[in-house]
């Protein structure tokens, strides 16, 4: 989709990502670079989201467990945040995904 004064239109092929620069320039393999564009078509409009890791992989096309490896390489770049979370029960519910898109600090700080 694209926005044209005002009105959404549909483009061929569907929706379209960006993807910055520096993620791509940031050494990360391949899956982990689509994941991360994956991602961005389901972020709230402060960059945030939460999935299942289930509802992750069938996005990806991919295992969880290659989710859960590729996660952990965005966020050691600093592509992305994770926050943990769990009911007031103390059950873990779905991660909530903070996606950046400015490159980490020259300290190299990723996610949490």
């Amino acid at each position: 989709m694209v926005v044209k004064l005002g009105r959404t239109v549909p483009v061929e092929g569907g929706a379209q990502v960006r993807i910055p620069m520096w993620i791509l320039d940031s050494g990360l393999l391949p899956g982990a670079v689509v994941l991360y564009a994956r991602m961005t078509a389901m972020v709230d409009r402060d960059s945030t989201f939460s999935e299942p890791l289930t509802r992750l992989a069938k996005t990806a096309q991919v295992s969880v467990r290659t989710v859960q490896k590729q996660l952990a390489a965005l966020r050691d770049a600093g592509a992305l945040t994770i926050h943990y979370q769990n009911d007031s029960t103390g059950n873990r519910l779905p991660n909530l995904y903070v996606l950046n898109v400015a490159p980490p600090a020259p300290d190299g700080g990723g996610g949490a």
